[in-house]
């Protein structure tokens, strides 16, 4: 019995040598995740920035065209400034587009100087969005396939960590998808912990009660066992039955030997 209590006792440290393993496990892959999920928001703020610096080319580029020909003709030709950065990104796609039309109408608009530094500086933009583009899909291949393996792709949805979509900007429309990238910022974390630590607390418990019931019953046992001196009742010489306390047989006078 008392074997029993050691293997339970023993089942209850390698239990909780496996919980705290896999609470490890969970930290590193957690880590590892969010240190990629970070170059991927990081990659996605840096083409957002871009995407605003172009945006306010393109309004400047509608103050210039303004000022030339019918006012009334380029009147639609705005980006607002109180919408998504994604939104506006969208809208100076067709505003560019009015103003090049404009441009191509008067060539006092083409020949202007700020005109043409401006869609020289708008060209670079271009080129550095690009550059981001590709920045931003790599750390986003590099993220995916860590989530998507194993084993990280059991627990990376349970903590929060959503596929990133990958950002094509010859289709203006996918940018939708960059908004929709959020990682968890330890919240689903320590919920997870907090399940693993009473997972530990309720086996620990479990165990502890199943060693102390096996106890009981291996004090129980041993109580209905007859003491080193209750066992000597009978004679060795006769078989006759003896007190306890007594020395002599009192059927054949054989002395009694206690061992």
């Amino acid at each position: 019995m008392e074997s029993i209590i050691s293997t339970i006792f023993g089942l209850i440290w390698v239990g909780t040598f496996v919980l705290i393993g896999a609470v490890v496990t969970v930290f590193y892959f957690y880590n590892r995740l969010q240190g990629l999920s970070h170059s991927v928001r990081e990659a996605s703020s840096n083409i957002m920035v871009c995407m605003k610096k172009r945006v306010d080319l393109v309004n400047k580029l509608i103050d210039i065209a303004t000022g030339y020909g019918n006012h009334e003709k380029l009147i639609h030709i705005t980006v607002s400034q109180h919408q998504s950065m994604i939104n506006s990104f969208k809208e100076s796609e067709a505003a560019l587009i009015q103003v090049v039309a404009a441009a191509q109408t008067f060539p006092e608009l083409r020949a202007n100087q700020i005109y043409q530094q401006l869609m020289d500086r708008l060209e670079a933009i271009e080129i550095d969005l690009q550059n981001k583009r590709e920045i931003y899909n790599s750390a986003v291949k590099i993220y995916n396939a860590n989530r998507s393996s194993f084993p990280t792709v059991l627990i990376a949805s349970k903590l929060g960590f959503k596929e990133a979509p990958y950002f094509n900007i010859e289709n203006v429309d996918e940018l939708d998808n960059l908004k929709d990238f959020q990682t968890d910022d330890g919240t689903m974390l320590k919920a997870v912990l907090a399940t693993v630590g009473k997972n530990i607390i309720t086996v620990s418990k479990k165990f502890g009660n199943e060693a102390n019931r096996v106890s009981k019953n291996l004090d129980k046992t041993k109580s209905n066992f007859p003491s080193h001196k209750e066992a000597q009742r009978f004679c060795s010489q006769c078989g006759a039955k003896v007190r306890p306390d007594s020395k002599f047989c009192n059927s054949c006078g054989n002395k009694i030997q206690i061992y």
